[in-house]
C-alpha cells in the first residue's frame, strides 16, 4: 500500500488552515476529488456531508480536493462561492494547477482515496454511487483505531448515479478541444465566419446545432451576435448546461419541444439546471440568447 502524497500543490484552503499528511496520522483520511460544475461530484455531495458529519468526531477527515476542469473553475474566489453554494464544511484544498491531482496520479471526478491511520492509501473509489460501500470502509479503518462507531442503520443505497444511463445521451463538451462538431451549418459573412444556419427540419439525436454568430474556443463556445440559440436532442430524466456571462449578468429562455419553459439569469460560472422529466426520455432542448454567454459543455442524467 503506497503512502498517500501531501497536499503541497494547493493554491489556497478553505474551511482549514493548510494540511499535512503527517499532521494526520492517527486519523482516518478520505480524498475527494470534486470540482464545481460537474454534475455527477455535484450528486455526491449531499453523501459527503452526512458522512462527515457522522464521523468526524471520531477520528475521520474529509478534505475535497477541488481540481478544475475549465479555466474558470480554478479562480479561488469562484471555489469559495461553490463552497458556500453547496454548504461544505469540511477542508478544501485548491488545486487549481492540478498539483494533487497529479501526484495521486487521478483520472476522475469524482474520486475518492482512503487513507489509513498510518498514512497508507487503502481503498480507492470513482464515479457517483457506492456510497453504502465508502461508509463501510471508512468504518473499517475507523475501528481500527479503536473508535467507538455508533450502529449502522439499514438503509437504501442513494439511488442518484446508479440508474440504468444505456439510453442516456451522454456528456457533451462544446469547445474544440473535445467538441465532435456541429449538425448545423457554418457560413462566412462580411466581417467573419462564425455564423451557423440550423436549416435542419428534424435534429438528430444527441448532436448539437447552432443558430446565430458563435465563436468556438478549446473549452467553449461564445455567443458573439443578437441573437442566437444552442439545441440538442437528448435522451435523460435531467438536463444541465455549463454556462457564465462573458460581463455581468444575461439572460437565457429555455424551450423544452419549441414551449418556453423558463428565463434563466447567467450570472456566474455555474452548472445550470435546464429542464427534469420523471423518467429518461427523448425532448429536445433549445436555449435562447441576445446576451454575451459562454457554454462548455451539457450534462445528463
Amino acid at each position: 500500500m503506497p503512502f498517500a502524497p501531501d497536499f503541497d500543490g494547493a493554491i489556497a484552503w478553505i474551511n482549514s488552515k493548510p494540511l499535512k499528511i503527517n499532521d494526520l496520522r492517527g486519523k482516518v483520511v478520505m480524498v475527494d476529488f470534486w470540482t464545481y460544475s460537474c454534475v455527477n461530484c455535484i450528486r455526491t455531495m449531499p453523501h459527503l456531508i452526512s458522512t462527515y458529519e457522522k464521523y468526524k468526531k471520531l477520528g475521520f477527515v474529509l478534505i475535497g480536493a477541488h481540481t478544475p476542469e475549465f479555466d474558470f473553475e480554478g479562480k479561488v474566489e469562484n471555489v469559495k462561492a461553490a463552497v458556500k453554494k453547496f454548504k461544505i464544511t469540511y477542508p478544501v484544498a485548491v488545486d487549481s494547477n492540478m498539483a494533487i491531482w497529479h501526484a495521486y496520479n487521478n483520472h476522475y471526478w469524482p474520486a475518492q482515496y482512503l487513507i489509513d491511520a498510518k498514512g497508507k492509501i487503502v481503498w480507492t473509489h470513482a464515479g457517483e454511487g457506492g456510497y453504502e460501500e465508502i461508509e463501510k470502509h471508512i468504518r473499517q479503518e475507523l475501528a481500527k483505531t479503536g473508535a467507538v462507531l455508533p450502529p449502522l442503520k439499514p438503509g437504501k443505497e442513494q439511488k442518484a448515479g446508479l440508474l440504468q444511463r444505456f439510453r442516456t445521451t451522454p456528456e457533451t463538451y462544446l469547445g474544440s478541444s473535445r467538441a465532435e462538431g456541429f449538425g448545423s451549418n457554418k457560413v462566412c459573412i462580411k466581417g467573419g465566419c462564425d455564423r451557423h444556419i440550423d436549416e435542419a427540419k428534424e435534429h438528430t439525436g444527441d448532436v448539437v446545432y447552432l443558430s446565430g454568430d458563435w465563436k468556438q474556443e478549446p473549452e467553449y463556445i461564445e455567443h458573439i451576435g443578437k441573437e442566437g440559440y444552442i439545441l440538442q436532442k437528448y435522451t435523460a430524466k435531467e438536463v444541465n448546461i455549463v454556462m457564465e456571462p462573458v460581463k455581468g449578468t444575461c439572460t437565457a429562455k429555455i424551450f423544452l419541444d419549441g414551449k418556453l419553459l423558463k428565463t434563466l439569469k447567467v450570472n456566474g460560472p455555474w452548472m445550470y439546471n435546464l429542464a427534469n422529466t420523471k423518467q429518461t426520455e427523448t425532448h429536445e432542448i433549445k436555449i435562447v440568447t441576445k446576451g454575451k454567454l459562454r457554454a462548455f459543455a451539457f450534462t445528463y442524467g
